[in-house]
């Protein structure tokens, strides 16, 4: 299974606007299939579509995060991510092949301790992870919420979605469909979460905001999944996050995670 992924944010704090787009292919290879779990080795097929011009620290960063593609996961029947297989033969192949990094810059000092410090957060597997999920993708990837029945009001799911530079916001939202009747049905969920004390704590670091307005704020998060039922595989899946607090934080975020059709797939 192969997957177009279109990632674009839109950031204004204070006055100071900023946009970043990307756009690059993820690959699902099944390798063993049981009752219990998928084992699946995910690869990147295409570089982010960002142009770094001469950011150097952008052009190691990006280099760095390509080579730990190819990685081994499990995945459960609901497909939910479980864990990363055989992480220490990974992480070890990710440092031989990150070698060539540094020599492409001459084995400068800076270079060198960027990816010193990068490979210093991939001997913690469970940071690894969590860093992984901050990633909007992703989460976005393994996000398929149960569907919410509508005489149980209480029930809900959780999503954790990062704010770039602000941290993480818990979405406690419902699931449903929007139109049951169909083949193709799309299933949505919905959030509309109250700012937390973390991003209270982030604000007011970055704005001097502590008198937080409540009334202020408006923050959503919908995420929509386009389903086949024949088939039984997803179309498409696309996130949408707002975070908006009136004169001060602006932040738009959207993910879509397109599946190639089988032509296409067969070209490539």
């Amino acid at each position: 299974m192969i997957f177009q992924v279109e990632h674009s944010t839109a950031i204004t704090i204070s006055g100071y606007h900023s946009t970043t787009k990307s756009r690059f292919e993820i690959e699902f290879q099944l390798l063993e299939k049981s009752s219990q779990e998928n084992i699946y080795l995910v690869k990147k097929n295409t570089r982010n579509e960002i142009p770094f011009e001469e950011n150097d620290f952008l052009k190691v960063i990006d280099a760095l995060d390509w080579h730990t593609y190819p990685i081994k996961i499990a995945i459960d029947k609901a497909g939910s991510f479980l864990k990363i297989v055989e992480y220490n033969d990974w992480l070890k192949n990710w440092e031989k092949k990150t070698e060539s990094i540094t020599e492409d810059y001459d084995h400068c000092e800076n270079v060198k301790d960027i990816r010193k410090q990068f490979f210093q957060t991939l001997q913690d597997e469970k940071k690894f992870i969590a860093n992984k999920f901050k990633e909007a993708y992703w989460n976005l990837f393994f996000f398929n919420p149960p569907l919410d029945h509508r005489d149980n009001p209480d029930l809900g799911t959780n999503i954790n979605w990062h704010i770039k530079s602000l941290g993480l916001l818990n979405c406690v939202g419902r699931t449903r469909i929007l139109n049951p009747v169909p083949a193709v049905i799309d299933i949505c969920f919905e959030s509309k979460p109250t700012v937390s004390q973390e991003i209270k704590n982030s604000l007011n670091k970055k704005l001097n905001f502590a008198d937080f307005d409540a009334t202020k704020q408006t923050i959503t998060l919908n995420i929509i999944t386009n389903f086949d039922t024949t088939t039984r595989k997803i179309n498409n899946k696309k996130a949408i996050f707002n975070f908006i607090i009136d004169g001060y934080v602006s932040y738009n975020e959207e993910v879509t995670i397109t599946m190639k059709k089988e032509v296409e797939q067969i070209k490539n």
